[in-house]
């Protein structure tokens, strides 16, 4: 009984010792199965992307697995990897060789996670471009078994870069041909790139454009808030076509230019703006010629006009004052001083030489008095007539600058006389409280003569200058101050034919006549 008992329990000791066996054989089926059925997934989705999958046994310096994908990409077959008929490295380009070894290496010390570029040759030929990205892998020491990566064909991505580049090149060629200045700004209007003229145009240079240069900063103050305005207007898509401004160089000089600029896209986002800039100074110097010449055809249509009636008006009102004379003095000749009319026709004499004065004056701006012409020192002429005006004006203090050597004119001496007056007087009339009249003389050529007015003829000049400091003239009445008969003086207060006669005299000695004048600020009188 004692030994059936012990065999029973020896029985059951052994049943359970073979059900723990079969329970853990089961287990560990079933975690084969999950682990075959895990590489299953793993190679069914090794072997459908179109990056190579490689699985490399560090200790033993193998492939232990690569996906098919190695042969699409490599154009060698996976046979030879596994067989190690070919080495990994045989396929690199030999100029990247060395730096995929390094790279290779590198994943050891640092665990890897970096992409890595290098170059290929299929056994065609022909070259790809791979990006390959390896990790490391660790025992429970610590120690590198084996390294896993993926690999992928990025050749279009590299001619694409190329060809982006190239496109580049020949862009920045390009624009550094351009006789124009090319920029591209960002989306805060800092420039990013410019053209080497930019740097001859606006005077900064590279190291401004470093540090930060706003494309504002390069607009005259008044035009900005315009510029930024189209700079908005531009970035939301909106055509706003050639824009003109005034640009400001670094030392302060401006000049006109003119503006077409288009957005700058990526990954379809404006990211800034791409234009050029276009100097317009000879084109608005040719407007502004056309512009002086045009002003100068109408002022001469205007004075030669004014002139022909003013010839006119003085001959025919000098033949009335002839009439009156020749009657006036036939009367006083069979007179005697008692009788009562003697006075009355002394007077009716009297104004008859003021209205032969005024002819003359009107003949003077018609260009039609007669004229004794001689070489004359005009220095003496100017010192002799401002020496007589200072008697007459004590109030006024007369300052004269004198050319030595002065050149001879061709000139009617007491007609220059009368153009002094007339400047005198006019200047007088401005400074009522007194001032100063400051007389000038030059030696000049007709390459010193600056006008919007007239063009003068090439040779010799001299250069009469008579400034005051008095109330000066707005520009309307500068505009008409050569006027027969225009005046600022009360009625009765003058005849406005002194500066007409003037200007009359002036162009009749084949000189040119300028005035500057500014409310509060005098008036200069230039005669060439």
């Amino acid at each position: 009984i004692e030994n059936q008992r012990t065999l029973k329990e020896s029985e059951n000791r052994y049943r359970e010792a073979f059900k723990q066996i079969e329970d853990e054989v089961n287990e560990r089926r079933k975690t084969e199965e999950k682990l075959r059925k895990s590489e299953e997934r793993f190679r069914e989705m090794a072997e459908h992307i179109s990056e190579a999958f490689w699985l490399y046994d560090w200790n033993k310096r193998e492939v232990i697995y690569t996906s098919p994908a190695y042969e699409d990409i490599w154009g060698r077959p996976l046979k030879e990897l596994y067989a190690r008929e070919a080495e990994w490295n045989e396929s690199v380009h030999p100029d990247d060789l060395e730096y995929a070894r390094a790279s290779f290496q590198k994943i050891i010390q640092t665990g890897g996670g970096e992409k890595r570029e290098y170059r290929i040759v299929r056994p065609d030929g022909s070259v790809r471009w791979v990006s390959d990205r390896g990790f490391a892998i660790r025992d429970e020491n610590g120690q590198v078994v084996r390294i896993a990566g993926i690999a992928e064909d990025i050749t279009e991505r590299k001619r694409a870069e190329v060809a982006l580049r190239e496109s580049e090149e020949r862009f920045r060629e390009l624009a550094e041909l351009m006789p124009e200045t090319i920029f591209e700004v960002n989306l805060e209007g800092q420039l990013t790139f410019v053209n080497r003229n930019a740097y001859n145009y606006f005077g900064y240079t590279q190291a401004d454009l470093k540090r930060g240069l706003s494309s504002f900063s390069m607009i005259i103050p008044a035009d900005r808030d315009r510029a930024k305005d189209n700079f908005t207007r531009i970035l939301s898509g909106e055509q706003t076509g050639i824009n003109e401004y005034t640009a400001l160089r670094k030392d302060g000089a401006t000049f006109p230019v003119m503006i077409y600029s288009a957005p700058i896209f990526k990954d379809g986002n404006p990211v800034g703006l791409r234009g050029f800039v276009i100097d317009i100074t000879d084109r608005k110097t040719s407007e502004e010629e056309r512009r002086k010449l045009e002003v100068q055809f109408q002022q001469a249509q205007r004075f030669e006009a004014l002139g022909t009636l003013a010839g006119g008006i003085a001959h025919d009102f000098n033949n009335l004052l002839m009439n009156i004379q020749g009657n006036t003095s036939l009367m006083l000749f069979e007179l005697n001083n008692a009788h009562p009319h003697f006075e009355i026709l002394k007077n009716i004499e009297k104004q008859v030489k003021s209205g032969a004065q005024l002819t003359r004056q009107m003949l003077g701006y018609a260009r039609k008095g007669k004229f004794n012409v001689k070489p004359v020192d005009l220095n003496q002429i100017v010192d002799e007539s401002a020496e007589t005006f200072r008697r007459t004006r004590k109030e006024i203090t007369i300052e004269r600058e004198f050319e030595n050597d002065l050149f001879s004119i061709a000139a009617d001496e007491g007609q220059i006389e009368q153009v002094l007056l007339n400047l005198y007087v006019n200047a007088a009339d401005a400074m009522p409280g007194g001032g100063k009249l400051i007389l000038r003389t030059q030696n000049q050529t007709h390459l010193n003569i600056k006008s919007d007015q007239y063009r003068p003829e090439p040779g010799n000049y001299v250069r009469l200058i008579i400034s005051d400091t008095g109330s000066g003239m707005d520009k309307s009445t500068l505009e008409r101050i050569f006027d027969p008969f225009f005046t600022t003086k009360e009625m009765g207060g003058g005849t406005g034919l002194g500066l007409a006669s003037v200007y009359g005299i002036i162009k009749n000695h084949d000189g040119y006549i300028d005035v500057e004048s500014e409310i509060g600020r005098g008036t200069t009188f230039t005669i060439f």
